[in-house]
């Protein structure tokens, strides 16, 4: 099995790729056959499931084969959503049309939902008013076959998603596995019915509803998370962090935002700490390759903002450092400025906290500034406190 969904995969990578370059109009294509190859087999599932649960008198079989059914109108979604995804940036969406694709995996995780309180309600009607299920052989085959295909497509759609970096190919790759589960429950139910004399159809329904409602519910979190612009993965956040480290005359970078508008598209922001004395055209130099080098190799968007910092001020931000240390070791100091004002020199900076930090911007500030003054009563600080987004420390 791992072998078949493998090669068609690849396959299909083949033939919507040139060279192996993965373009946007690839994931068109990609996206577009592995919608078709789901209703095929999603169709061929429900007339065979639809003809065994008549024979067999068994709601739940019937359940599975109307499962199967939206299941082929969910891989229908898919091809219009990689489509409509597809669409270049116009007048009205500059950022181009990206999260339709989105928008595609939320309706199918709805499809699904939906689904899974039909079959809850039939089940427990069946529960109430039980109705003899019918064994058979055929029954039997047509639901192992049926559990077969489902656990291949789970993976041929995982693998795809993952080649492809696809919510919509992930969430049915989830829906595939809730329906293979519930399939299993339902064989076993048929079994354990035919040599005892429990009618297990109508309590492994709900089993099965159960597993697609939670299957159903994780897609809908994991959707709505990206729509509402969830954190970059730390990870990521990281490997961005070194790279732009690695730049000649970088000092430091924070204040990393990210924009979600659809795979490969991708818009960010960043600052970066550069000595002052490189001067504004070597400045430009380095921010213009930077932001250059990201679109090139990773389509990322990246708009880069030069931060310069004097050399003299680096015993003074040591100083800064061992202090947010002592707060906490998180803590990190960017956009130093050193004012004298006679006697009292004033020290005016940003500090990055994370979202876990236990204690208040109004606490952190006060423990900044005692530690401060603790190791030089001469400094004064003014403090601004950022947290959100994704805040890449050093």
């Amino acid at each position: 099995m791992c072998y078949t969904f493998n090669m068609l995969s690849n396959l299909i990578i083949k033939k919507c790729t040139r060279g192996g370059e993965m373009t946007s109009a690839a994931r068109v294509k990609i996206g577009k056959a592995s919608g078709i190859v789901g209703i095929i087999l999603n169709a061929l599932l429900f007339a065979a499931k639809l003809t065994a649960g008549f024979i067999a008198h068994s709601l739940s079989v019937i359940a599975d084969a109307v499962n199967n059914l939206s299941d082929a109108s969910s891989n229908v979604i898919t091809c219009v959503g990689f489509k409509m995804a597809s669409r270049p940036a116009d007048k009205g969406h500059p950022y181009g049309h990206g999260r339709y694709e989105y928008l595609s995996a939320l309706f199918i995780a709805v499809i699904i939902i939906a689904l899974g309180v039909e079959i809850m309600i039939e089940s427990i009607k069946k529960i109430i008013s039980p109705v003899p299920t019918e064994f058979g052989f055929l029954t039997v085959g047509i639901l192992c076959a049926a559990i077969i295909v489902k656990l291949w497509m789970f993976f041929f759609y995982r693998r795809l998603g993952k080649k492809v970096n696809s919510q919509t190919l992930a969430a049915a790759s989830i829906d595939s596995l809730c329906d293979c589960v519930a399939t299993t429950l339902i064989l076993a139910g048929t079994l354990i019915s035919r040599y005892t004399s429990v009618d297990l159809d109508g309590p492994l329904g709900i089993a099965a509803a159960l597993f697609i409602l939670y299957g159903g519910l994780t897609v809908v979190k994991r959707t709505v998370d990206t729509l509402l612009g969830k954190a970059p993965d730390k990870a990521y956040v990281e490997s961005v962090k070194e790279r732009i480290l690695n730049y000649d005359g970088v000092r430091g970078t924070h204040d990393l935002m990210v924009h979600d508008y659809g795979p490969s598209r991708q818009f960010a922001s960043v600052h970066v700490e550069i000595p002052e004395e490189l001067g504004i055209i070597k400045c430009h130099e380095i921010i213009d390759r930077i932001e250059r080098d990201f679109l090139e190799s990773d389509g990322l968007h990246l708009v880069v903002h030069p931060d310069p910092i004097a050399h003299q001020d680096d015993e003074t931000r040591k100083i800064v450092e061992d202090c947010l240390k002592e707060v906490d070791g998180k803590l990190t100091v960017h956009d130093l400025k050193i004012v004298n004002c006679g006697d009292k020199t004033k020290l005016i900076f940003d500090c990055a906290a994370p979202e876990d930090i236990a204690l208040t911007k109004d606490e952190i500030k006060q423990k900044i500034i005692e530690a401060v003054k603790a190791k030089h009563p001469d400094f004064e600080c003014e403090i601004t406190v950022d947290s959100g987004f994704a805040c890449i420390t050093e």
